[in-house]
């Protein structure tokens, strides 16, 4: 609550966002919460407000490249983008710092 307060962190449902793999009787994933909240996702990153970070922490296995292909659903659906052009898109928001990884096996 208190880096919704400072400005830092937008309240839900995209300010914060988890997906719960484990000890849940349904798994749910971050690639099911980035297409859920696709819309929100893409007018954040690519609207013309201050621009958005996104930070994910999963595991290495599949993880990280399974977040990259939906992070591209978002850009392809929302924002109209080729497929070769949402693959850059993320590309560039990783070189940018805005798009970050944490994985660990």
């Amino acid at each position: 609550r208190r880096y919704q307060d400072a400005g830092v962190l937008l309240p839900p449902p995209v300010g914060l966002v988890v997906a719960a793999s484990r000890d849940t009787p349904q798994k749910v994933y971050v690639t099911h919460k980035l297409r859920e909240h696709g819309e929100e996702i893409w007018a954040l990153l690519h609207g013309g407000g201050p621009p958005a970070h996104v930070y994910v922490s999963g595991s290495a296995q599949k993880m990280p490249s399974d977040v990259a292909a939906a992070f591209e659903d978002v850009a392809r659906t929302h924002g109209g983008l080729s497929a070769e052009a949402a693959a850059s898109y993320v590309r560039q928001l990783e070189l940018s710092g805005r798009y970050h990884v944490e994985a660990w096996s």
